[in-house]
């Protein structure tokens, strides 16, 4: 394997919950060693425990670099952070967290000093990240404490393309009270920057309307005319050509038919709709932007009742890797051009 493929970094998650399994399972697919170089984060015993499980013929290996890894769908290279205590699958503990977040703070490390190119996080338990005295919500604030408390957002990548959302967990009034053009015009210059960032030299990217038929010319409402045209306008002269707004029940479909790179949508629901409704058939992933690194995760818990039974789903998991590795050599290319 060129040793220029990116090398991405997973974490294991929470080792009681279901990501041990998930990622193994992963490794155990030949398309991501066409894509990237993957090294584990974690322990020992977890991993091993679910190579168990799921009877893949699988060898977990110790390796002090991604250098010393041996690429192929029967080996779990593993960057090792030791288990200093018993976990019990399926159990809320204290050492969960404290163990989860320091395979964070590892994959960090690693990060900075350029071993790997992006990182894929399985499963945390907040509750446990709690438990353990973390002061941050989650791996996401987690992460942006590590990267010296910058501003983060979520964004989707599903069959291709990027969603991101303007207004995220408040109520719909409170959404609807906050717009404005200045709040748009952010949203739009936010969203074309982690798209460069993450390589795509020049994004395509258009706003969802507000309103049914994006107002139809102002007999359904005027905050197209009046906020978010102007706002496309303003952003424009910025960054290039922005289209909309463009009506929201259609916006999602142009996307997956490859006419946009990035999608901004004003509302929670309007993006998640739509991205829950195509799960089964292109599973998301869940980038974490606004920080100086590539981080992906899954959209989904840890799963305790289901934990090493083998039966957890793991295509979230194997697209959250294929992903960071995709963003990561677009990025090396970038540098190289």
């Amino acid at each position: 394997m060129d040793r220029k493929t990116p090398c991405i970094g997973i974490t294991i998650g929470d080792p009681a919950g279901i990501g041990p399994e998930i990622v193994c399972k992963s490794l155990g697919e030949a398309a991501l060693y066409e894509a990237c170089r993957p090294v584990a984060i974690g322990s020992r015993e977890p991993l091993e425990r679910a190579v168990g499980v799921l009877g893949g013929g699988q060898a977990v290996r110790v390796i002090a670099s991604p250098e010393e890894g041996v690429y192929d769908t029967k080996t779990v290279n593993l960057i090792e952070v030791p288990l200093t205590y018993a976990y019990e699958p399926g159990v809320l503990k204290t050492e969960n967290g404290r163990i989860a977040i320091a395979y964070m703070k590892r994959s960090h490390e690693l990060l900075q000093a350029g071993a790997i190119s992006g990182v894929a996080c399985a499963p945390s338990n907040k509750e446990a990240m709690k438990l353990a005295g973390s002061p941050y919500i989650g791996a996401t604030e987690l992460y942006a404490h590590f990267a010296g408390d910058v501003r983060t957002f979520t964004v989707v990548e599903q069959a291709g393309f990027y969603i991101f959302q303007m207004t995220t967990h408040q109520s719909l009034r409170g959404a609807l009270d906050s717009i404005d053009a200045d709040k748009v015009e952010k949203a739009l210059v936010q969203a074309h920057t982690a798209l460069r960032q993450w390589g795509i030299e020049r994004p395509r990217l258009a706003l969802s309307g507000l309103n049914p038929h994006s107002g139809d010319g102002g007999s359904l409402g005027r905050e197209e005319i009046e906020i978010l045209a102007p706002a496309i306008e303003r952003a424009a002269a910025r960054i290039g050509p922005v289209d909309g707004p463009v009506p929201a029940d259609s916006l999602y479909g142009k996307g997956l038919l490859g006419v946009y790179d990035g999608v901004v949508f004003l509302f929670h629901d309007t993006a998640n709709i739509p991205i829950k409704l195509m799960e089964m058939y292109h599973p998301s992933v869940v980038i974490t932007g606004g920080l100086p690194f590539v981080r992906t995760t899954v959209a989904h818990g840890t799963a305790y009742d289901i934990a090493y039974k083998g039966i957890a789903g793991h295509q979230q998991m194997r697209n959250c890797i294929l992903a960071a590795a995709r963003i990561g050599e677009r990025i090396a290319q970038s540098a190289e051009a």
